[in-house]
């Protein structure tokens, strides 16, 4: 599993949202993520782009995070919607633009 570290995150990237005292904890989940679809044996030959969709994972699984999984809330009558693993999906689509053209994503059914 490929790791992004915060260096990289915050000086190349450009990233500013995580802290750098809870990174590494985002940078892993991000890494597991990408690591569930991708086909056992192949690797990613782009290790920037690579490194670029951890970031990109990160600061998506943050805000996430923040919002406690709220989609919607209202204050006058306290009416609060809870998205449906919309995030999730979104996630999985971002990982299918960035690689989805080198050949290394999972399309089949694991047994």
């Amino acid at each position: 599993m490929v790791v992004v570290e915060y260096e990289f995150y915050n000086e190349t990237y450009g990233g500013v949202k995580v802290p750098q005292e809870v990174f590494e904890q985002y940078a892993y989940r991000a890494g597991v993520l990408v690591d569930s679809m991708i086909r056992t044996g192949e690797s990613v030959s782009d290790e920037d782009k690579l490194k670029r969709l951890l970031c990109d994972l990160c600061d998506r699984i943050y805000d996430e995070d923040r919002r406690s999984g709220i989609s919607r809330e209202c204050l006058d009558g306290y009416d609060v919607s809870y998205a449906d693993d919309y995030e999730s999906c979104e996630m999985r689509q971002i990982i299918r633009q960035y690689l989805g053209g080198d050949g290394v994503l999972f399309r089949g059914r694991r047994l």
